[in-house]
């Protein structure tokens, strides 16, 4: 019995130890996690790239790693972006500053290119600004785009707000600066071409004329056969210009200098020279001779010699048709601004004029006529036929000649003064050509008219004017102010020259 009770004890015990040892404590079991080694994930809108940053910072042991990563990536990006957007911006600006300077070159050459080239330098210049803009915007969005996905571990709020600003700002500097430069440029392209094609149009046909040429150490010698350079300032028509249609310089000294050259054995190659230095340019021996409507005075005598006179003028009053009856003689042009042509006897006749407000000097005539025109002067001082020819020519101008001329002046064909021999054969061909009629031909031609007695078939010319006479004669021009000294000075050339017909002729001479 005892021995029954002992066994029921032990079984109990062992049945308690046991539920006991089931009802216990566990020992823990612990399942190995995959360690998590990539990147966070970049989304396009910030605040969500920065959440997920953040909870990955919180739950994993590379957080600081990928932040890192992710921020060098953007600063990388933003970097590149920002520097292709430079290079974008510079190759539009390079192309649209180099579109005028092709249509400046363009518009040189005529008038028609100069429009064309207006057009089509309008036209790339515009689609230079659209590229301009386009690409600076798109490649500065870009880069903004994506410098926002970058993370910042500190602070991913502050970060993402940053870069949302950032993307406006550079987008509204990029589009705002390569359109101000695009319009800016296509503005000037357009306004330079424009002004080009306007100065094209409005300038009269002339060759490039020549500058004075530095004095040799030792001058050419003096030619009087072959072919000779010829100084003329092809701005003074009918006298000398560039025709229209062929581009070679004509007129009346040039025909007239032709028919010389075929009495006396040579040919002339004419050249367009600038008129106030055209005297100096012959005697340092860049022309063999100088034919352009030049007055012999004593000044120039005393660097170059004359022939004998072939024609004879006078200076003029030129004035707008509504000033026709205000202004009639030199009296009237007190207190006057009055234009002249450069280094000319028009602007020496023209300073002489007492209690002028001024004289305004042009490089040529027909730029003294159309600034008369436009009232930049009040007058115009010239030579009478050129006047006469220049207002045919342009009646836009509304320009007319008032008065009788007020001085009396002879044209003459100069040489350097060593060269003896030409300047025989100038005057001996001069001679022939009026005793057997070709004189009066070209004057017909050129003038409409008939020339004075001594320049008409059988006529002798004038004599040679020497240096005495010269300096008499523009001493009597500076002393003459009145009408009746004007019509007498009128009365002596017209026995010259011819004066009485109307020069209906000498449009496009």
């Amino acid at each position: 019995m005892l021995l029954s009770r002992v066994s029921k004890s032990f079984l109990i015990t062992l049945t308690l130890a046991l539920i006991l040892s089931a009802c216990g404590s566990p020992t823990p079991t612990i399942t190995p996690q995959p360690l998590n080694t990539s990147a966070p994930a970049i989304s396009a809108p910030a605040t969500t790239a920065a959440t997920v940053a953040a909870t990955i910072a919180a739950t994993t042991a590379a957080p600081t790693t990928a932040a890192t990563v992710a921020a060098t990536t953007a600063t990388t990006a933003a970097t590149t972006a920002a520097t292709a957007s430079a290079t974008v911006a510079t190759v539009s600006a390079t192309t649209a500053t180099s579109a005028p300077t092709s249509a400046a070159t363009a518009s040189a050459t005529t008038a028609t290119a100069a429009a064309t080239a207006s057009s089509t330098v309008a036209t790339s210049a515009a689609t230079s600004a659209v590229a301009a803009v386009s690409s600076p915007t798109t490649v500065a969005t870009v880069a903004a785009t994506t410098a926002a996905t970058a993370t910042t571990a500190a602070s991913p709020t502050t970060a993402a707000t940053s870069t949302t600003a950032a993307t406006a700002m550079a987008t509204s500097s990029a589009t705002t600066a390569a359109a101000t430069s695009a319009a800016t440029t296509s503005a000037g392209a357009i306004a330079a071409a424009t002004t080009a094609a306007t100065t094209s149009a409005t300038a009269a046909p002339a060759a490039t004329q020549e500058a004075l040429a530095t004095k040799p150490s030792a001058l050419p010698q003096c030619k009087s056969t072959g072919t000779l350079t010829v100084g003329t300032d092809a701005t003074y028509p009918p006298f000398e210009r560039v025709s229209e249609t062929t581009g070679k310089i004509e007129g009346f000294d040039i025909d007239l200098l032709n028919a010389i050259a075929s009495k006396e054995g040579f040919t002339i190659e004419p050249h367009n020279a600038l008129f106030d230095t055209i005297f100096t340019a012959l005697s340092f021996g860049q022309y063999d001779l100088v034919i352009s409507a030049s007055t012999i005075k004593p000044e120039r005598q005393q660097t170059v010699n004359f022939s004998n006179p072939y024609f004879a003028a006078g200076q003029v009053i030129v004035v707008r048709k509504a000033d026709v009856g205000k202004i009639k003689t030199t009296a009237d042009l007190v207190g006057k601004t009055i234009g002249v042509q450069l280094g000319t006897t028009g602007a020496d006749a023209a300073k002489k004029i007492p209690n002028t407000k001024g004289v305004n000097e042009f490089p040529t005539a027909p730029e003294a006529f159309q600034a008369l025109s436009n009232g930049t002067v009040d007058a115009v001082v010239n030579d009478n036929f050129t006047s006469l020819s220049i207002i045919l020519n342009s009646p836009n101008l509304n320009l007319a000649v008032v008065g009788q001329p007020f001085t009396v002046e002879y044209y003459g064909i100069a040489v350097r003064k060593e060269c003896t021999d030409l300047l025989k054969k100038i005057n001996d061909g001069l001679g022939a050509v009026i005793a057997d009629g070709t004189y009066a031909q070209i004057y017909a031609k050129h003038f409409g008219e008939a020339p004075g007695d001594v320049f008409q078939k059988g006529g002798a010319g004038l004599p040679a004017v020497p240096v005495a006479t010269a300096a008499a004669t523009s001493a009597a021009t500076s002393s003459t102010s009145g009408s009746s000294s004007s019509a007498t000075m009128a009365a002596t050339m017209a026995g010259m020259s011819g004066m009485s017909g109307t020069m209906a002729a000498t449009a496009k001479p």
